[in-house]
């Protein structure tokens, strides 16, 4: 098991078991896996392709996945993600050790939805679901189905999988706020 450090106010320093900590309080790892891959076609013909991914990982936990094609766009994600990854959790002041408990049940907006945070998926995704079991109306397609009165069965219907570093969402959302639309029956 891993040791916290301690911040010691005699000292005014951090420290482990009476020895001064100058590590990371944060350990971020960084990853980039080029891959090629055979792409099949026939309509275009078969060819090989550059392909990849970049993973980044916090404690040993992977928060970022994501695909990209040449070492510049790796470098490029890397900077991006880590940044946002870093502010996250610096703004959301999370316990590192059971944030991706602690998410699930969240009230958040997404989108200026009212929403519920109903799962975490791994790699820093969460699966969204509107409070009030409407579609999100940022996705046009889904409100105009319903409205030319077809049958819209999807799983998806009303939730959303996202990441957790998407601008979309409002995380500081208090369950009764002034700003949420009141919940109705509409019977």
């Amino acid at each position: 098991m891993k040791l916290k450090p301690i911040y010691n106010k005699e000292t005014q320093q951090h420290e482990i078991d009476g020895v001064n900590f100058g590590g990371h309080f944060n350990e971020w790892k960084l990853e980039y896996v080029p891959k090629t891959y055979l792409k099949e076609s026939e309509l275009s013909g078969d060819e090989y392709r550059k392909g990849g991914s970049v993973k980044i990982y916090l404690n040993n936990e992977c928060v970022l996945s994501e695909f990209c094609r040449t070492e510049n766009m790796a470098i490029t994600l890397l900077t991006k993600h880590l940044h946002e990854l870093k502010c996250h959790f610096e703004m959301m002041g999370v316990d590192l050790g059971s944030w991706t408990k602690d998410i699930v049940g969240k009230k958040v907006y997404h989108a200026g939805v009212p929403s519920i945070v109903e799962s975490y998926c791994g790699d820093g995704e969460i699966i969204l679901k509107t409070e009030d079991g409407k579609p999100y109306e940022i996705y046009a397609h889904k409100k105009e189905a319903i409205a030319n009165g077809e049958d819209y069965d999807d799983e998806w219907y009303d939730k959303d999988r996202v990441h957790i570093t998407d601008m979309r969402i409002g995380w500081f959302r208090k369950s009764l706020s002034s700003l949420d639309k009141p919940l109705t029956d509409n019977k």
